[in-house]
């Protein structure tokens, strides 16, 4: 069966499955599925945990045996296996699907692995007899009610104001948010006193840092995300710690150039391939995606236009007017272009 993580632990109270798959690229929302599952086995007797992790010279078949071994003493086994890819080809696909078909006795099988694509035949194999518990990345909009039920762990209770703020700082960083929950419970909440302690838009603006991790890669990914506020954002924040621009043109380059190579693959009716090549992670190629059919080659030129423009600026010590340009160049890319663009690209060198 299929099982979201937010009903899991009503399952696993229900009755524990001979065998459990965790999958996706959220480590927090994994690792709480994992311990939730543990606690349980552990709970029921299921004490011995034997952990097994798969690599590039990883030995089906020995792992095969492993499991169908029975322990020394008897003892009921939690058999961990972690998969660094999910692309486990035929020969791990038919040693999965064959314990699922006899598992192992006084024995639960858990799997953890990256985000699946598709759905090869472990997975329906799983599906049929065992637990699968696909882990989504926490969309922005769902970020603040994320946090407010989360922060009932910590003995708090996080008005939607407070919660929004939070969400807005820490910019989708979920061990992040975890951490500033854990800060505002150090700080407010009683041990003495078991109801939770409400967090108002005050308190959390008095303990909560900025906690967003900025680089010049994910501040493109805001702008190729249509979202020119959090790409500004971005920028003032690298500006404001002291970056000079000549540090984020390189990479933005980089960026650029790729884009504009995708572009032409576009046009040639090939994108799909071009994607695929560049070997993204999902989310990044999500981004892609959806940025690609609303940019064209007229927004890369400009945007690589303004860019060397803002490079030539910082180096000739105009750092305000090159991050000026920087910022141009970020809005036109998120699909809201500045009137003013051509002033910055015929700026006279004094």
């Amino acid at each position: 069966m299929q099982v979201y993580p937010d009903k899991l632990e009503a399952q696993l109270k229900r009755q524990l499955a001979a065998a459990y798959l965790i999958a996706g690229d959220e480590s927090l929302l994994q690792r709480d599925a994992v311990d939730a599952i543990r606690a349980s086995a552990a709970e029921a007797g299921f004490t011995t945990i034997e952990t097994t992790v798969q690599d590039a010279s990883f030995d089906w078949q020995a792992w095969r045996s492993s499991c169908s071994e029975m322990s020394l003493f008897g003892e009921q086994r939690l058999l961990e296996l972690r998969l660094s890819t999910a692309a486990i080809g035929v020969e791990g696909s038919k040693a999965i699907c064959e314990y699922l078909s006899n598992p192992a006795p006084d024995s639960i099988l858990l799997v953890t692995a990256p985000r699946i694509s598709g759905k090869p035949k472990w997975l329906s194999q799983f599906i049929q007899a065992g637990v699968y518990t696909p882990i989504y990345p926490v969309d922005s909009h769902a970020l603040p009610t994320w946090l407010a039920a989360r922060a009932t762990r910590h003995g708090l209770q996080l008005q939607r104001e407070a919660a929004q703020l939070i969400a807005e700082k820490v910019e989708g960083n979920l061990l992040a948010a975890v951490q500033e929950l854990e800060k505002l419970s150090l700080l407010f909440a009683n041990a003495n006193n078991k109801q939770a302690v409400v967090i108002d838009l005050e308190k959390a603006a008095k303990a909560v840092g900025d906690s967003a991790r900025f680089s010049a890669f994910n501040m493109l990914d805001h702008a190729l995300a249509g979202q020119p506020q959090s790409a500004s954002r971005a920028l003032a924040h690298l500006k404001n710690e002291g970056n000079d621009p000549a540090a984020l043109t390189g990479p933005v380059s980089y960026e650029l150039g790729k884009i504009a190579s995708l572009l032409e693959l576009k046009e040639n009716k090939r994108l799909a391939d071009g994607i695929k090549s560049l070997r993204l992670p999902p989310k990044k190629r999500e981004i892609y995606q959806r940025a690609l059919p609303r940019i064209n080659q007229t927004d890369i030129s400009r945007c690589t236009m303004l860019t060397a423009r803002a490079d030539l600026l910082g180096k000739s010590g105009q750092r305000a007017a090159a991050y000026n340009a920087i910022e141009m160049m970020l809005l036109r890319l998120a699909g809201t272009p500045m009137p003013n663009e051509n002033a910055i690209l015929d700026y006279s060198f004094r």
